[in-house]
């Protein structure tokens, strides 16, 4: 084996939580805008409006187009419905906190409760998209739907509230595919996966986040490194599974936040410092912790006794 991978195994059984705990959750990495990956829906209607509850929702009612073919009618009907919708959705992702949310209640995809405004947009999505012809309008927005379902799971996610996060996220993921916006379900997953990590459910995050990296190579930086992360802390004493999370880890590109850059720095540092102290011994002084000195001049010593008795 050689000395650098020794030592990085040896080194992980005296830190065995780094970098798992040292990842910086916080809120979450605000992604680029997924905006660039949908077509975002346009309407110049002001929709008639009827109340549900507490939220307000456009009703598929007679618009004075009785001039018009129905198809034109009915088409305009879902449109502006849908532009209603999105409007409510803004308003729903804008609350601060969980009491700016509004009234809340049980949700329909999953066993926990969400803003009776967020669910009502939802379902009104999700009817108008039931009207619109198979084709090009349909993935367009379908696409704008996913976008939608996904900033509701991230909203949801970083004030855990867990179950209908993660439904959202696997919803913003299928319906993305649906419409061809691969780019959109991989960061659906990778940011799942992300969660996933923070609330501690690590083999299910392994699983999303090697999917989110199947999906989508593309502008999707942190699957790869949050995978070479895991990758590296389940590895072990298997050397060619932590070569692979190294190379994953090395290979990442920037990512999403600042705070998880700065952690991929520390972690590439550490890597490298493993793999040149083997090259040169001297290079152990220069370990980032006590820790790691004192690890790598030991086994630096206890390999030329070895040396020198064979």
């Amino acid at each position: 084996m050689p000395f650098a991978i020794f030592l990085q195994l040896v080194s992980a059984g005296v830190s065995p939580n780094y970098p798992l705990n040292q990842v910086a959750f916080g809120t979450g990495p605000d992604l680029e805008e997924m905006e660039d990956f949908v077509m975002m829906s346009t309407n110049p209607i002001e929709p008639q409006k009827v109340a549900i509850g507490s939220t307000v929702i456009p009703a598929a009612v007679d618009m004075g187009l009785g001039e018009l073919a129905p198809t034109a009618s009915k088409q305009m009907a879902w449109e502006a419905q849908f532009s209603s919708a999105l409007g409510e959705s803004d308003m729903a992702v804008a609350a601060a906190t969980d009491a700016d949310a509004g009234s809340w209640t049980s949700d329909s995809i999953s066993s926990g409760g969400v803003p009776a405004r967020m669910l009502a947009a939802e379902e009104a999505m999700s009817r108008a998209l039931e009207a619109v012809p198979e084709g090009k309008l349909n993935r367009e927005k379908s696409a704008t739907f996913a976008l939608r379902m996904y900033n509701h799971a991230k909203w949801l996610a970083e004030r855990n509230h867990i179950a209908p996060a993660e439904e959202r996220y696997i919803k913003a993921k299928n319906l993305a595919l649906r419409s061809k916006r691969s780019v959109l379900a991989g960061h659906a997953l990778s940011r799942l996966g992300y969660f996933l990590m923070k609330w501690g459910r690590f083999a299910e995050a392994r699983e999303v986040l090697k999917e989110s990296n199947t999906i989508s190579k593309k502008s999707n930086p942190l699957a790869p490194y949050l995978l070479g992360v895991l990758e590296r802390k389940a590895a072990g004493t298997d050397l060619e599974r932590l070569l692979a999370a190294d190379a994953l880890v090395l290979g990442a590109e920037e990512q999403p936040s600042q705070e998880l850059e700065q952690e991929r720095h520390r972690l590439v540092e550490e890597i490298q410092f493993w793999r040149e102290s083997e090259a040169n011994p001297m290079k152990c002084l220069d370990g980032g912790t006590v820790a790691h000195v004192l690890i790598c001049l030991a086994m630096n010593a206890a390999l030329a006794v070895r040396g020198f008795l064979a």
